[in-house]
This record gives C-alpha cells, structure tokens and sequence, in this order.
C-alpha cells in the first residue's frame, strides 16, 4: 500500500471495519465505503453460501449490524440490485 501511494496510485483494498480506525490515522486521504444489503437480502445470499466455517446464520447476520460511530463509512453501496448496478455506485463514490 504505502509504495503505491508514493507513487501516486489510488489503492482499494477490502478489510475488516476494525481496521479503519488504524488506517485513516495513518493515510490522510482515506474514504470508507461500506456495501450493504437489506437484511432480507443479506440473509438470502448467506443461506445460498452454506459455509458452516462461519457460524451459525444468526450470528453472520449479527456481523452485518450498523459499526459504532467510530467505524462508520464515509459513503454506503446498497448491493441490493445488479452487480452493474453496485459496480457503478461504487467507482461513484470513489470520484
């Protein structure tokens, strides 16, 4: 990351809400976007995966709960449509 932005690149990268307190300390021109769904959505598209690794469904969809205020994005993708859709929404939000 911090070579690419020496060399004035723009870097999108996908991590865990817990890290954004550490990396707008340490970049000054960070820009959160978190990409949600409707519960009802969210809850589909989990049951589809079936992956036992990640518990129990209840406790994925307890994971998808509004972040604290210090954690909150800075824009939000409702991923509720088409991919074309969320894609577009997304390189929106990042201009």
């Amino acid at each position: 990351i911090d070579e690419d932005i020496a060399r004035g690149r723009t870097v999108i990268c996908n991590v865990s809400r817990h890290a954004v307190p550490g990396l707008r300390a340490r970049y000054g021109n960070t820009l959160v976007v978190a990409i949600d769904a409707p519960r009802e959505v969210l809850e589909r598209r989990l049951a589809a995966r079936k992956r036992a690794e990640d518990g129990p469904l209840e406790q994925r969809l307890a994971r998808a709960a509004p972040p604290p205020e210090d954690l909150r994005p800075d824009a939000t993708i409702l991923n509720a449509g088409t991919l074309d859709e969320a894609t577009s929404a997304f390189l929106e939000a990042i201009r």
